[in-house]
């Protein structure tokens, strides 16, 4: 096989903007892939170049992603903390992508590719939860050989279309470019307008400092202290802090603390959303002197350093758990 040097110049190409997609960089790479595959099916019983195509975007796919499996193995939370800064919902980013993980497990490395912004952070949970490394390359392997094969085989299939509108963009490029612009404007504009109400609503919860929750501990004997944390990804937490999951039932989860209890609740996310969110059903439920901590766990580990392993705490079940 004797493609010559441009060629091989697209296929280093390829290699590049499907590694960098796969390491988050904005550069969309499936319309590649949908190229590329139009254009292996021009090399008329060329299998093995198809072959080669199909094995430098596999290479790049499991490159990338080892490396975000490496770097979720060794920094653990901090590292889904650092990736979700930059996500359009960063303050439901480790949530809710961390809940998803734990419900389907290694499996979920099977369709991460296709699901938008899930490829990066499911690998990362996948090194944090220490999934066992041949476990993660089986099913990613699995994922990256579907998403991989079904650009080229789409891009084969559709060829003449593909062609067709790579000739239209040539013609109508600057139009093209507002079309996907706009478009592009206009979804970040919903996100960030959800997300302005999302923390909203969460300012309504008044906050404690890390030194206004010492005081508290040291004055008030019946404080509670809530860690909304998801209890299977954490090994510590702030001494003497009950555990109650997310979607638990209030009146269940806290049936012998009276109305006027101060309590603090703690998570782990920017802007601490989780906390408030749980703040506000417990006020709801009539709990009034109910407090969001600034900062979560890294605050108080930050500043205090203190904590005590998760098995000792007072774990409540949450209502799909308890009858």
């Amino acid at each position: 096989m004797n493609h010559g040097d441009p060629a091989q110049g697209a296929l280093a190409l390829l290699f590049l903007n499907v590694f960098a997609e796969q390491m988050g960089f904005p550069v969309p790479s499936y319309p590649a892939l949908l190229i590329a595959g139009s254009l292996a099916s021009l090399t008329v019983g060329d299998a093995g170049y198809v072959a080669v195509v199909w094995l430098i975007a596999m290479v790049a796919c499991e490159l990338a992603d080892s490396i975000w499996y490496g770097v979720g193995r060794r920094y653990g939370h901090w590292s889904m903390a650092q990736v979700c800064r930059v996500s359009l919902e960063p303050d439901t980013c480790i949530r809710k992508n961390r809940n998803l993980y734990l419900s389907v497990g290694p499996k979920l490395l099977i369709v991460a590719k296709i699901v938008p912004g899930l490829g990066a952070l499911s690998t990362l949970m996948a090194g944090a939860t220490r999934t066992r490394y041949l476990t993660f390359l089986l099913f990613d392997g699995i994922g990256s050989a579907l998403w991989v094969s079904s650009g080229l085989v789409l891009g084969m299939i559709f060829q003449r279309t593909i062609l067709a509108t790579l000739h239209w963009l040539e013609t109508y490029l600057v139009q093209g470019i507002f079309i996907v612009a706009g478009a592009l404007f206009l979804f970040v504009f919903w996100k960030a307008w959800r997300r302005h109400r999302f923390l909203k609503q969460s300012r309504l919860v008044p906050r404690v400092e890390i030194d206004e929750l010492l005081a508290m501990q040291a004055e008030t004997p019946d404080l509670r202290i809530v860690d909304v944390r998801e209890p299977s990804v954490v090994d510590e937490t702030i001494p003497d802090a009950i555990a109650i999951p997310l979607d638990a039932a209030i009146d269940r989860a806290m049936p012998d603390t009276d109305a006027e209890t101060p309590i603090v609740v703690f998570c782990a996310c920017p802007n601490e959303v989780s906390a408030a969110l749980v703040a506000l059903k417990l006020q709801a439920a009539g709990y009034r002197h109910t407090y969001a901590l600034v900062g979560g766990y890294d605050a108080w580990q930050a500043t205090v350093g203190t904590s005590m392993p998760t098995g000792d705490a007072d774990t409540r079940p949450s209502a799909s758990n308890r009858n």
